[in-house]
């Protein structure tokens, strides 16, 4: 070995010896601790939790994250004195586990920047995600940094519901024929209520079915009134009874009730009604008011309310085949089984003729007679009382209102477009208001196969539309040409319309007609489309429960001024809906035009068809000054943005020209936040000074009145079936109201209300 290596050996060994001997526990101490950055950033906050993600400066970094509630921060006078505070805890988590705090240190820091879920958070509160450098021993590496962040508010809760259900009516009284359901709640702004048969209700929940969507299939409007949703608030809660109900039968009551916050709470419960009792020395008053051509009030009020009797209507041509009380008794039991127990009524009881004209509509222009006489269930303990009574004509026009003409043709007023127009020529006179509505006659054909009737329809406050007063003078003059556009090409469609006169007598009437078969279609390119503004409209419409915010669209020729849309270039204008929480940007995807503007079209990823409202034009349409201007009704726009960039897809129909419009768009967008503007800003041309463009659009005429869309229909009445009919029979198989009504409030797939009081 060389002297140089030995004296290379030597001095190693006297740097490792200093090395091991100057090394302890306190090492890290020496000298100032390193110094680094932080930043925090939280996300996926819910009710109860959050995601905080802490990132370094150094990878090696160790620190320390929490999530505290800004009230508890704010007690302390800096973010320094809470960084103490912080290491303060942890010496006395350490002290409590008898840990050394390096020890405990060593575990209770993190490196990294993995997301980290914090839980156990308490909803609706404001909260800081804080991060803190610091070294096992307690040396700090950075300054505190927090982020602000409020949890969500916790869901408000649905309001108390109780129910409790037992024969009888209010009172207690009438226990075979009534049930009533007791109804208990408070601080409710809304309620609904439906008795159906148990049994159809315990089906459909074996089925799958919730509560809530049986309430939702009864096609009878089961809201309750104003003055009932008050008594159910009150501290006595409310007696709701259904009369009606056969003897010994279940029934269910379903009652859905909704706070001002919009919970709802869906209960139900059931009572059965008991067995039916024998008569007595018994007498009926039979009254049959409001006759028409399909149906008559019936009220049948006996001379007490504890003896049970059967009632019922039939054709007068099958009662007189049995002249003799007795035979008719038995003939009425016979035909039922035997045992008409469950129809025996006690009490006051009748039909509406509401729910006549609904199951079992009578013939027109037919004798009938209503037959009550008391019963046990098995055989007649009274006499028979009869009454007769004769329904009117039916000629297709009902009411007591002023004669109306109505008059069907395809296209507009002038013949034109009769593809995909149809207009009805509505004459009258002395006519002081009026509603039109228009459907296919396939749709019409299939309602009324179902129950409904023309009054039914055009009577329900969502069907059709009521006509201007200013339109009144051309009714009871030369006529109204009421044209309806977005027709189907060869297709059939009913008009109702209703018109009512000074003294408020209504007269009702259909009339049916076709529009024309559809030529071929041809396509214009858009090649020049150069620029384009986006207005923010937020809820336009007036739908506030709808997720939906609207947005006009201008798409233009390089030459044309988007604020008065002067200049000799093209314009397409196009109506987007959006989700509601958008309000800076179109969401990309595609738009598909909306069939018509029913409430509930109002959607994201919608498009608004043309339409005019006064004489403005509204929703999507292509303009020229050089050509005619085109209302789109049917096709898609795909939307797609990169970066600040639009990109507009466009395949667009104008149905009354079948013309397709096809072309796109790519490039920035003005945008403009419309929701405090004018409404004229809606459409430039509808200021004065474009008074010229606004008349070019669209003409107003006295006598006619044009409106952009094929009317959907609401049936809110039972639309059971009917293949039997009361008048089919010559004998009392079939022949009554009773059984037939009965079957159908049984087997009835909507579950149809029983008549509620």
């Amino acid at each position: 070995m060389t002297l140089k290596s030995y004296l290379r050996m030597l001095l190693a060994a006297v740097t490792l010896l200093f090395v091991t001997s100057g090394c302890n526990d306190d090492d890290d101490k020496v000298g100032p601790p390193p110094s680094y950055s932080f930043s925090v950033a939280v996300s996926d906050v819910a009710q109860t939790e959050a995601t905080v993600t802490v990132t370094p400066s150094n990878d090696q970094a160790t620190y320390y994250y929490a999530a505290v509630k800004k009230a508890e921060f704010d007690t302390f006078e800096s973010d320094a004195a809470y960084a103490q505070h912080i290491l303060d805890n942890l010496k006395a988590i350490a002290d409590k586990k008898v840990l050394p705090l390096s020890e405990y240190l060593a575990t209770a820091l993190v490196k990294g920047s993995a997301p980290q879920k914090i839980t156990d958070l308490t909803a609706g509160t404001d909260y800081y995600a804080v991060a803190l450098g610091m070294l096992t021993d307690g040396r700090f590496t950075s300054d505190l940094v927090k982020e602000a962040f409020k949890t969500d508010d916790a869901p408000e809760p649905a309001p108390e519901l109780t129910l409790s259900m037992r024969a009888g009516d209010a009172s207690g009284a009438n226990t075979s024929s009534y049930v009533t359901c007791h109804i208990k709640s408070s601080d409710i702004v809304s309620a609904k209520a439906a008795f159906l048969m148990k049994s159809a209700v315990d089906k459909a929940l074996a089925e799958g079915k919730t509560l809530a969507e049986i309430l939702a299939g009864v096609t009878t409007d089961p809201t309750l009134k104003t003055e009932q949703v008050e008594k159910i608030n009150s501290a006595d809660g409310y007696d709701l009874p259904c009369r009606g109900v056969p003897a010994a039968t279940a029934v269910t009551a379903i009652v859905s009730v909704t706070s001002a916050n919009g919970k709802t709470t869906v209960d139900s419960a059931s009572a059965t009604t008991d067995a039916a009792q024998g008569g007595g020395d018994l007498t009926f008053t039979i009254a049959v008011t409001n006759i028409g051509a399909k149906g008559a009030d019936v009220n049948i009020t006996p001379s007490n309310n504890s003896d049970t009797y059967y009632f019922d209507i039939y054709p007068a041509s099958v009662v007189d085949q049995v002249p003799d009380d007795n035979q008719l008794i038995a003939a009425i039991i016979s035909a039922n089984g035997g045992d008409v127990t469950k129809y025996l009524s006690t009490g006051p009881d009748g039909y509406s003729k509401e729910l006549i004209e609904q199951y079992i509509p009578f013939d027109p222009e037919t004798e009938y007679c209503v037959v009550a006489f008391g019963c046990n269930g098995t055989a007649g303990t009274t006499a028979v009382t009869k009454e007769r009574f004769t329904t009117l004509a039916d000629d297709g026009e009902t009411g007591d209102g002023p004669a109306l003409t109505l008059t069907m043709k395809a296209g507009d007023h002038t013949g034109a477009d009769p593809t995909t127009k149809i207009t009805c020529l509505i004459k009258s006179s002395g006519v002081v208001s009026a509603k039109a509505g228009l459907w296919t006659k396939a749709t019409i054909d299939d309602a009324i196969g179902k129950g409904m009737s023309i009054e039914d329809i055009i009577n329900n406050e969502k069907n059709g539309e009521a006509i201007e007063d200013k339109y009144m003078a051309g009714i009871n003059g030369a006529g109204l040409n009421f044209t309806w556009g977005g027709a189907s090409p060869a297709t059939e469609y009913t008009a109702i319309i209703k018109v009512t006169d000074a003294a408020g007598n209504s007269t009702i009437k259909s009339a049916t007609g076709a529009t024309d078969a559809a030529g071929e279609a041809t396509t214009v390119e858009l090649k020049n489309l150069a620029q384009g503004e986006m207005q923010y409209w937020g809820d336009a419409y007036g739908i506030a429960e709808n997720d939906y915010a609207n947005w006009t669209i201008y798409l233009a020729d390089a030459t044309v001024d988007l604020s008065t849309l002067n200049g000799t270039g093209d314009v397409l204008m196009m109506e987007l809906n959006t989700a509601k929480a958008v309000t800076t940007e179109i969401t990309p995807g595609t738009y598909t035009v909306m069939p018509n503007r029913s409430k509930a079209n109002f959607i994201a990823f919608s498009c608004v068809p043309g339409y005019v409202s006064g004489s403005t034009p509204y929703g999507t349409w292509y303009i020229t000054e050089k050509s005619a201007k085109n209302m789109l009704t049917s096709g898609t726009v795909v939307v797609a943005k990169s970066g600040d960039n639009y990109t507009f897809t466009i395949d667009l129909l104008d149905q009354s020209t079948n013309t397709t419009f096809k072309g796109s768009y790519t490039g920035a967008m003005n945008y403009v936040n419309a929701t405090a503007q004018s409404a004229q800003m809606r459409t430039p041309w509808a200021n004065a000074a474009n008074a010229s463009k606004r008349s070019a659009f669209v003409s107003a005429w006295q006598n006619v009145v044009e409106v952009s869309a094929i009317n959907s229909l609401s049936i809110e009445k039972p639309v059971a079936g009917h293949d039997a009919t009361i008048c089919s029979s010559g004998n009392f198989e079939n022949a009554g109201l009773k059984k037939q009504i009965s079957n159908n409030l049984n087997n009835n797939k909507d579950f149809q209300l029983l008549n509620r009081l």
